[in-house]
Formats: C-alpha cells, sequence, structure tokens
C-alpha cells in the first residue's frame, strides 16, 4: 500500500537527506585535538622569540651606547649616522618582535576557547586564520625591516674594510658633511650588531613557521 501511494518518480519517495551540520561532534573532537597541536606551537614560538629578541635588544641597547658617544653626541651628525648604519632598521624590526611576542601569547587564549568550546566550529576556524594571518603578516614585515638593517650593517662594514685598505674616497668625511661612517676601523662591537640582527631574523622566522603550519593545518 505504501508503494502504491508514493509513485517512484514521487519527490517524496528520494527526498535527499540534509547535509551534517557544521556543529557535529566529529568536528568539535577534532577542534579540541588541534587546540593541543596550537597550545603547544605557540609555546615554543613563544619562548624562541623571547629569547631571541631578549639577546638582539641587549646586544644592541649595549654597543648603541659605544657606537654613539664616537658620532658626536646630540649633534646632527650623531642623528645621521644613527639612520645610515642600520639601527633604526633594527630597532624597527625589534619591536616587530616584541608585538608578535603578545600576538604569539594570544594564541594559548585562542586554544583554551576552543578546548572549552566557548564558540561553535565555523566561528572557532574564523577567528584561527584570523590570527594566524595577522601573524604571519607581522612577521614578513618585521623580517623585511630586519633584512634592509642587515644590508646597511653589512654596508657600513665593507665600506670600513675597504677604507683600511686604502680606499679612502668611499669612506664618507664627517668634516664634510657625511657622517655615514663613525670610524673608519672595525671593531669588535660591529660583529655583535650583526649578530643582533640575526637573532631578530631567527625569531621572525621561527614565528613564520609556526603560523605556516597552523595555517596549513586548516
Amino acid at each position: 500500500l505504501l508503494l502504491l501511494s508514493f509513485p517512484p518518480h514521487s519527490p517524496s519517495a528520494h527526498t535527499l537527506l540534509p547535509p551534517p551540520p557544521l556543529h557535529s561532534t566529529g568536528l568539535k573532537i577534532e577542534l579540541r585535538q588541534f587546540s593541543k597541536f596550537l597550545h603547544s606551537t605557540a609555546w615554543f614560538s613563544w619562548w624562541a622569540q623571547v629569547i631571541c629578541n631578549t639577546v638582539a635588544g641587549v646586544i644592541l641597547f649595549f654597543t648603541n651606547s659605544f657606537v654613539a658617544p664616537s658620532a658626536g653626541g646630540g649633534s646632527p651628525l650623531a642623528a645621521r649616522n644613527i639612520f645610515s648604519n642600520g639601527y633604526v632598521f633594527a630597532a624597527g624590526g625589534l619591536c616587530l618582535g616584541a608585538i608578535s611576542i603578545f600576538w604569539t601569547w594570544g594564541f594559548t587564549g585562542v586554544a583554551k576557547r576552543i578546548r572549552r568550546a566557548v564558540l561553535e566550529p565555523p566561528a572557532s576556524l574564523a577567528m584561527i586564520r584570523r590570527v594566524v594571518r595577522t601573524a604571519i603578516f607581522i612577521n614578513l614585515l618585521g623580517l623585511l625591516t630586519a633584512l634592509i638593517g642587515a644590508e646597511q650593517f653589512v654596508g657600513n662594514l665593507m665600506a670600513r674594510v675597504l677604507s683600511q685598505q686604502g680606499f679612502s674616497p668611499l669612506v664618507i668625511n664627517p668634516a664634510a658633511g657625511g657622517g655615514a661612517i663613525a670610524s673608519p676601523t672595525v671593531q669588535p662591537v660591529d660583529i655583535f650588531v650583526i649578530q643582533a640582527n640575526t637573532n631578530i631574523l631567527l625569531s621572525h622566522f621561527i614565528s613564520l613557521v609556526c603560523s605556516l603550519l597552523l595555517l596549513l593545518r586548516y
């Protein structure tokens, strides 16, 4: 009787089932597992950034205190030297590294909210993508700033080495209003400056790799 009341071509006989909702139990369990991976990755990235940026900040602080007096204290010559020797871009990369540290700390809060199921799965996925993409943008900007600073550091050292070999026209004379090079000789403190800038680059690189891993995961 049921077959007679519903013909084979009746739309009621072949009604498609609705798609499973996004807030299914399986997706919630998968997100809860991802929250553990997010928490561990965020902690590793945070500690690596803190160590690299702390070492870089201490080195830049002390090396700048050694270099600044040789450039004439607070004279316009010293100001021009600071902008030309890479300290400004290195400090900019360090500031972006500090911003990245605070932003990475927020990943742990996101992981806790996902574990406690505060948000529905679609909102959780959108929040994960938003915070990870913002972290990637911060790290790319920090890498660009630190790379420009590294180019200036290496160029400054190259000019000093050439000046020691007798190529004095390549060295800008402070008395003529230049002041790009504070001292014509390479000092040990210059190597520490390059090491500090390398630590800044490493900090942004580690954070960028961790963010890309999270983005590829979801």
